[in-house]
């Protein structure tokens, strides 16, 4: 039915095997396998959708990993493997066969990588990096709703997102059923995501038998979501942009953190003897210091401002609101220490030789009057915005 390179990742993309998937006029599906060694005598041979006599193959048990087929075992072609293509036969043999499991079942066997099944749904939104400018890792995700009316999103990354970028754009229409094979579920901060494979195929409406179903039975098509919808979008497809850009400034105008909830990250309100968090409806929130910093950049186009906030920021300094906020405090009592020991006039040259023990002992005294600091530190903190 279907053939695809299986790759080693690890190794720069080195070639496994070629894999395939054969069925029967008793619609048992079985995954066959070509190694790397032999590819070259079977491939071009193979043609998606046609029907062989296959002899002298090696039969072994099934991978219990990313599994394909529900048999017990699968071919492995040999040196005296023999194939060749029928024109015509008396057999029925199905053309097509896909195992679709529900989002329970899906969830039950993410972060396995047992088994990969297939999953059809109605298009409610694509999300792509691809711009058609920017080379390298590119990714798109398809939000699909299935028919019990949970919406699932399926990952499609680098050589697979270009695939269906390019179905899609000589489909010349939105497609409003789409099935993929061979995805591999994972969940990810408590989010099922399906993530394509080499195994992965993509199909539009009326593609597959089971898909021009779909699309012709009204019940299908606009399903009630069931609360599980994650997409707030009214248009199906929405492009995410990637710039490299230089930063050439950090904008600290408007401050660069925020006194927020420990809980949903919002802004809390400052009360005289606590913070009220609004979305959460909590009169005592637990405050948490977080980055919000603008961010000049620059690349050969223009120039341009981006708004970081804590997760980001944290990503490229690798230092906690927090904890920046102490190092701010640390290096303003120096500062300071350090200006005191300064006679008016005094060349800056002249200042570096001057006391050391003072400027120490100043910030020994800092440090022991920690806990008395912390206090203003946090009214400090409040106000930077």
């Amino acid at each position: 039915m279907r053939f695809w390179e299986a790759r080693n990742i690890i190794k720069g993309g080195e070639l496994i095997s070629v894999d395939m998937l054969f069925i029967d006029e008793n619609s048992t599906m079985v995954q066959g396998s070509i190694p790397a060694l032999r590819q070259l005598q079977f491939k071009n041979r193979l043609v998606e959708g046609s029907i062989y006599t296959l002899t002298g193959f090696d039969v072994v048990r099934s991978n219990p990993k990313f599994r394909l087929s529900d048999s017990a075992f699968s071919i492995r072609f040999n040196e005296g493997t023999e194939l060749e293509k029928l024109s015509t036969t008396v057999r029925t043999i199905p053309t097509e066969q896909f195992r679709f499991r529900t989002y329970d079942q899906l969830r039950e066997l993410a972060n396995t990588g047992k088994q990969l099944h297939d999953i059809m749904g109605e298009l409610c939104q694509i999300r792509s990096t691809i711009t058609g400018r920017i080379p390298g890792a590119q990714r798109v995700m398809l939000n699909l709703r299935l028919e019990s009316g949970t919406v699932v999103c399926v990952s499609l990354f680098d050589s697979l997102s270009h695939a269906f970028h390019s179905k899609l754009d000589s489909y010349e229409r939105e497609p409003k059923i789409v099935l993929v094979t061979g995805v591999n579920p994972t969940i990810f901060a408590g989010k099922l995501y399906l993530n394509g494979t080499s195994a992965t195929r993509v199909f539009f409406d009326s593609e597959t038998a089971v898909g021009k179903d779909a699309v012709d039975r009204q019940d299908f098509l606009s399903l009630p979501s069931d609360g599980t919808d994650q997409s707030a979008s009214s248009s199906k497809v929405v492009v995410e942009f990637l710039c490299t850009a230089k930063v050439t400034d950090i904008q600290v105008a408007e401050g660069w953190c925020y006194i927020g909830c420990s809980v949903c990250s919002k802004k809390l309100i400052r009360e005289e003897t606590s913070f009220t968090c609004a979305p959460c409806n909590e009169t005592n929130a637990v405050a948490q210091l977080r980055y919000r910093v603008i961010l000049s950049v620059s690349d050969e186009t223009g120039i341009a401002a981006f708004l970081g906030f804590d997760t980001e920021i944290t990503k490229l300094t690798n230092v906690l609101a927090a904890e920046a906020a102490q190092i701010l405090e640390n290096v303003e009592v120096h500062e300071q220490a350090h200006l005191q020991n300064v006679a008016p006039g005094t060349d800056d040259r002249a200042a570096n030789t001057s006391d050391v023990a003072e400027v120490s002992t100043a910030g020994r005294e800092a440090e022991t009057n920690e806990d008395d600091a912390a206090e203003d530190n946090a009214s400090k903190k409040a106000r930077v915005e």
